[in-house]
């Protein structure tokens, strides 16, 4: 897995999404553990939003957009996931959950949270339920390293 630092530049090009063929400085490098795995977020905008590329080894995920919980039927008080989302005509059934803990930054303090990850042929949305209750969702592209430049 290649570690970019902060301040460098990566590139996408995904025939679908054309709109992100463009240059995106890294502004900020985050890390997750959870059972032995590290894995990478790095942050960056796409004019006033912030958006992050999740690495997992030589999976890439690129996030689109943030999700608001009701968009895919969920709260976040008595959180209880569902074993599949629907969202934008499209189902995506749970792959994967677990328990991870999040580290911005250098910080040497983690946050805790649970995660629940589902995916279609193409896309990915992750919940990600905090300690403090909060819900944070995000629907990502799956790419290849053949779509990134860096």
């Amino acid at each position: 897995m290649t570690v970019l630092p902060v301040g460098s530049f990566f590139r996408v090009k995904h025939p679908d999404y054309p709109q992100f063929d463009r240059e995106f400085k890294i502004i900020a490098r985050n890390h997750y553990y959870s059972e032995g795995e590290i894995w990478y977020e790095y942050e960056f905008l796409f004019g006033e939003k912030e958006l992050f590329l999740e690495v997992e080894e030589d999976c890439f995920y690129f996030s689109l957009k943030q999700i608001k919980p009701r968009e895919v039927g969920l709260r976040s008080f008595w959180f209880k996931p569902p074993n599949q989302l629907a969202y934008g005509g499209k189902t995506f059934p749970m792959v994967e959950k677990g328990k991870a803990k999040f580290f911005e930054g250098e910080d040497k303090i983690a946050e805790l949270f649970e995660y629940y990850d589902y995916r279609n042929e193409r896309e990915h949305i992750t919940v990600e339920h905090w300690e403090d209750g909060d819900l944070e969702i995000f629907l990502s592209l799956k790419l290849s390293i053949e779509h990134l430049n860096y």
